[in-house]
Parts: structure tokens; sequence; C-alpha cells
């Protein structure tokens, strides 16, 4: 009979450890920090535009400022301080990219299981 309640209590916490560490590796915010904005020795500059997480603030360790126009955020990239934005990948093909005038690179772009967009993008100056 012991045997048998460890066994189911060694199977549900290992069912309920598994797949939240699998639906981990789509959060938006947990990758910011593997692409390096948690770096406190680069100086860098971070903003989003139409996608946001509170977690991203709590990863990059840094201000992440809320852009309210597409025009601002071609105006962000284009400073000559590095800078990331983090925008789902239709605004930035249809809207952003057409308007930055400075050469730029994404560096991310992932699928969003929240719901929040369906893919997002860390563009850099």
């Amino acid at each position: 009979m012991r045997a048998m309640v460890l066994g189911a209590i060694a199977f549900t916490g290992l069912t309920a450890a598994f797949p939240a560490l699998k639906v981990d590796v789509y959060k938006g915010a947990t990758r910011a920090g593997a692409r390096g904005v948690d770096d406190p020795a680069r100086e860098m500059r971070l903003a989003h535009l139409d996608w946001f997480q509170p977690s991203v603030v709590f990863y990059a360790h840094r201000e992440v400022t809320d852009l309210k126009s597409v025009e601002q955020a071609a105006e962000f990239l284009a400073v000559p301080t590095p800078g990331f934005l983090f925008v789902p990948a239709k605004t930035w093909e249809q809207f952003v990219e057409p308007k930055v005038a400075v050469p730029t690179r994404i560096v991310a772009r992932h699928y969003d299981f929240t719901g929040t967009a369906r893919s997002s993008l860390l563009p850099m100056k």
C-alpha cells in the first residue's frame, strides 16, 4: 500500500513538472534574457510596441519604454545607442520596418503562446 501511495505521488509530481518546463520555453519574456538584454555591462535601451508582458522588465533588469506609435518605434531605433524593440511580427513587417531608415537586424523571433502576439520580434539597431 505504501509503495502505491509513493508511486502515485511521484507520478503526479512528474506529470505536473514536465509540461510546465516545456511550456516555459515558449514564454517571450524568459527568452529576452537569452538574447543578452539582461547583461548589466552592456549599454542598451529596450522598448515595446503592440506587445508587452510585465515579466520582460523582470528578466531584462531594465526599464522597457512603452512606445505608442510606429513613428516612435522608428525614432527609437534611429538613436545610435543599441536598442531592442519588442514587437509582434505582423506589426514589424507591415508598419514599422518600412519606416525605419537605419540598418536593423532581427535577433529573435518566436511564437508567443500567451496569445498576445502570433510571434514576437526583437529588431536591434
